[in-house]
């Protein structure tokens, strides 16, 4: 007689970079370090979003079943652009903390020309900035047009990337990052960190993006003022949207995520 066997699957899922930091050389984080491992090795499947994170997770815990799943987003029907100006509309929608470095965003705006800033519209995200580098903002928008916007409410987000021509993000580490996603399905153009995370969006998925260095200004500097001077690109928006639409839909991660789990179930016998 045949039985069927119910089986539980501990599975974890890796949505970010964060869990690939390292832990301080302190007996308290020597404990984290083993929490860590034993808990993924422990895994009867651990599930990561992206390529890079399964790269990297596999080489720091080799004995862990690492497979890729995507999350991506959600895709609506249409994001109408609302963008009608002659400027280049510039969007940074990552807070004020770490791995974000928006100090590399405002130092390379403080470096172009008058002749340049007079050219853009700058949208940026202040959500926890210092009051140092808030003062050095409010000196900056005495030369450029700044909007400045305490967090903005995720319901109303693709209202600000229908708005902008391009969005910069330099994170320090990453995922696969849903406002990069987001901007990009929107048209936006993408100016970002030149990272693994983002590397990979570019070499294995196919997106078209500005890299450029997280710690230097000078280069995001040279790239902004690039853009003021030709706003639109018109073939690598339908290019970026039809990537967001064959590759980081979520409703094909759900299909994919049960397809991986049927592969890990088995029925027993006695």
């Amino acid at each position: 007689m045949k039985m069927l066997v119910r089986q539980t699957l501990l599975v974890l899922y890796i949505g970010g970079s964060d869990v690939l930091q390292p832990f301080s050389p302190t007996p308290t984080g020597a404990v984290f370090r083993f929490l860590r491992r034993w808990s993924f090795s422990r895994s009867d499947l651990v599930l990561a979003n992206g390529k890079h994170l399964v790269r990297a997770f596999r080489l720091m815990i080799p004995d862990a079943n690492v497979h890729e799943l995507v999350h991506g987003i959600e895709i609506p029907q249409l994001i109408p652009s609302t963008y009608n100006s002659s400027l280049t509309k510039i969007f940074a929608p990552r807070p004020w903390y770490d791995p974000y470095n928006n100090e590399t965003i405002l130092a390379a705006l403080e470096i172009l020309p008058d002749s340049v800033l007079n050219n853009l519209h700058l949208t940026l995200n202040i959500f926890g900035i210092s009051e140092g580098d808030r003062r050095r903002l409010n000196a900056l928008a005495t030369r450029a047009s700044v909007e400045m916007i305490d967090g903005y409410d995720f319901e109303k987000r693709y209202e600000y990337f229908a708005e902008a021509t391009h969005v910069v993000s330099m994170s320090r580490s990453d995922g696969i990052p849903n406002a990069v996603l987001e901007a990009a399905l929107a048209g936006c153009s993408l100016i970002l960190g030149d990272i693994e995370a983002t590397r990979q969006l570019v070499r294995d998925y196919g997106l078209r993006a500005h890299l450029v260095s997280v710690e230097y200004p000078t280069e995001l500097a040279h790239k902004l003022e690039e853009c003021s001077l030709s706003p639109n690109d018109d073939v690598s928006k339908a290019h970026n949207q039809h990537v967001i639409r064959q590759s980081f839909n979520s409703s094909a991660a759900r299909g994919r995520i049960s397809e991986i789990l049927r592969g890990h179930l088995t029925v027993g016998q006695p």
